[in-house]
């Protein structure tokens, strides 16, 4: 195939428009399609190379895999290198031991399983990974793999006189099975969707169906407009789509259709496509794709997030894509495939990965800082692991494992919610010098209900279940409930995930005209009066979500030596909770609920305080440390004064 130059300037806009949307200029809110566009034009390529490879009888497995290691590996391994000392100069022991972890996933093109598993890919607190972007390359990488081997198969068993149209017809089956089963993915677990090959496949796929429709000569149209018009909805739609929609959905098919038609209209030399600009930006992409997000990172971690600084931070990573393209993707792509050459790439990983195994191993090389860098830091670490195969022992009047925290002699009071409840269950023992009954799960409090947002969910019916039978029987026992309601109603105040809220087991004839928020404030106040019917029933207010990783913060502002002061505002907390708090308080007058006052003890002066010094109080972004949770030693004692003997 000649060098397509509308290809490349297709590369150019896809990493502009991730550009813009990382550095959040110019409302493209929605640039992150760039991604998209890359996963077609892969497709697109892989096939190209495989198919003539195979046509032409000269294809193997093995060099397919080494010059796809020779145009990706480099310039990755480079920039992990470079990340990685950086982030031993800056970077807390902490942060550090994370940096490390992603490096070694991402050298070994795994880094999507990691971010699967942690914050989502739109979170706030993702501006902290310094390699987040390596997802994608994961994705393609993993497509490599298997890919060639499906399509070897595929073409062994098509007839030799219709190949093309067999494989055309193949892979349009498998367009449409793969996207029916990221749909649904995707919807049962938002991160799975977005970070996985499986929920990604079809997106490349199109780019292979693509060059099958080019091959049979389908389209013939190489109109020049027709691709400047595609990429103008491109650009549109990377303006008017936006992260608070669910990734990949039936609206990933508007990027990834646009650039199937440019790919297949096979226009050279378009106004927005062909011209130096665009061509040049396609040149480097791919490098400017991998140094942009560190130098964002960077930016967000010395605080410089205003308009210039986000323009300088685009400027330097444009230069520092133009040395990689030109010193070490040019480079490396003048070799010739060999023994050598592999080994040499093979080596490059297995030293990045030893490196972040090395690191990971220890202790985060404290030595570094100097001791209220390493207090702040080390608060992430200081939370009390309810051990439940220690602390939940089965009873032979419930059948079930009940589990108990604490080492005194008397039983207490129940403890009844989400991991919020954990985070302050030490407290409240020390508080009531008595053991803590817990029942705490990822399931809303609400009975009859599950979070969409969470696999363990499907376990809520049995939860509440066994938490309605214990507190039956257990009904001189204080109950106390303590959740992250507003995260179930309104979603995480530090993530823009799309995937919150709650199902219900059954809605009612007088709920159908109810809205979300409505029916999950009836069905709060249901819940407390049930309870409150047989037992003492203690609801504690929410605990402050202040938004961003506060250990991480507020050791990076001791080590730049700048204002310490972190937290939220009195009056966010009570915006974002007006209507929880609201509930809570009718259900005082009618169903005998007692109010715990959180704010009382976490905010003054209308300021809900993360922190005291250099020493942090939460050991994330919303739940409270064991330092932290001490601050409300005087709250739970309203508990004690009320069930002494």
């Amino acid at each position: 195939m000649k060098f397509r130059s509308d290809i490349n300037g297709l590369r150019g806009w896809a990493v502009i428009l991730v550009l813009f949307f990382h550095y959040e200029l110019l409302n493209f809110y929605g640039g992150f399609v760039g991604v998209d566009i890359f996963f077609v034009i892969s497709g697109f390529l892989m096939t190209y190379i495989i198919s003539n490879s195979y046509e032409a009888k000269r294809f193997t497995i093995s060099n397919f895999y080494s010059r796809r290691a020779k145009r990706i590996i480099p310039a990755l391994i480079m920039l992990i290198i470079f990340v990685l000392i950086v982030g031993f100069i800056i970077l807390p022991p902490n942060e550090l031991l994370q940096l490390a972890k992603h490096a070694g996933s991402s050298a070994l093109f795994l880094s999507n399983f990691t971010y699967m598993d942690e914050a989502g890919y739109f979170d706030t607190i993702s501006s902290n990974k310094w390699l987040l972007h390596t997802w994608s390359l994961s994705v393609e990488w993993q497509f490599y793999l298997i890919y060639p081997l499906i399509l070897k198969i595929v073409y062994a068993i098509a007839p030799r006189h219709k190949k093309i149209v067999w494989l055309l017809i193949f892979h349009i089956l498998a367009f449409l099975s793969l996207y029916y089963f990221s749909i649904k993915s995707s919807a049962i677990k938002e991160e799975f969707g977005f970070f996985m090959l499986p929920a990604r496949a079809w997106e490349l796929i199109v780019g292979s169906i693509a060059f099958y429709v080019l091959n049979l000569k389908i389209f013939k149209s190489k109109i020049k407009f027709i691709s400047d018009i595609c990429i103008l909805l491109l650009i549109l739609s990377s303006l008017l789509i936006s992260d608070a929609y669910r990734w990949p959905s039936s609206y990933t098919l508007i990027p990834v259709f646009l650039t199937f038609l440019i790919i297949i209209n096979n226009a050279d030399n378009s106004l927005l496509l062909g011209n130096k600009v665009l061509q040049f930006f396609g040149n480097i992409s791919y490098s400017l794709y991998l140094w942009h997000w560190p130098i964002f990172v960077a930016l967000n971690f010395f605080f410089l997030d205003t308009f210039l600084w986000k323009l300088i931070g685009i400027l330097i990573s444009i230069v520092l894509a133009f040395i990689s393209y030109n010193f070490i993707e040019l480079k490396f792509n003048k070799f010739k495939v060999s023994r050598l050459l592999n080994i040499l790439l093979v080596a490059l990983i297995i030293l990045v990965s030893l490196i972040s195994y090395k690191i990971s191993q220890s202790s985060g090389y404290s030595w570094r800082f100097n001791e209220d860098v390493l207090m702040a830091s080390n608060e992430a670490n200081n939370k009390y692991d309810l051990q439940r195969s220690k602390n939940c022992i089965k009873d032979e009047v419930f059948e079930f494992k009940v589990c108990t925290f604490g080492n005194y002699n008397k039983e207490g009071l129940i403890l009844y919610g989400d991991s919020h409840a954990s985070s302050i269950i030490s407290a409240l023992s020390e508080s009531t010098n008595t053991n803590i009954i817990y029942f705490i799960n990822q399931c809303p409090i609400i009975f009859d209900s599950k979070l969409k947002s969470k696999t363990s969910s499907k376990k809520c019916a049995i939860f509440h279940n066994q938490f309605k039978e214990y507190i039956k029987i257990k009904n001189d026992l204080p109950i106390l409930i303590v959740s992250r309601f507003a995260a179930q109603l309104y979603g995480p105040n530090e993530s823009k995930t799309k995937n919150y809220g709650l199902i219900y087991n059954t809605i009612y004839a007088d709920e159908l005209d109810l809205d979300d928020e409505e029916l999950y404030l009836k069905r709060l106040n249901k819940t407390f009066c049930e309870i409150s019917d047989n037992s003492s029933l203690y609801v504690m207010e929410p605990i402050p979500e202040i938004g961003f990783d506060v250990p991480s913060r507020l050791s990076r502002k001791i080590f730049l030596n700048k204002s310490t002061k972190i937290g939220t505002s009195l009056n966010t907390y009570t915006k974002r909770n007006q209507n929880i708090l609201r509930e809570i308080e009718k259900t005082k007058n009618y169903c005998n609920v007692k109010v715990l006052k959180t704010t009382d003890h976490l905010c003054i002066d209308n300021f809900c305080n993360a922190n005291e010094g250099a020493q942090p109080l939460y050991f994330d972004d919303d739940h409270l440390s064991e330092t932290g949770n001490k601050k409300l030693i005087r709250l739970f004692k309203e508990i004690e004064l009320n069930f002494q003997n």
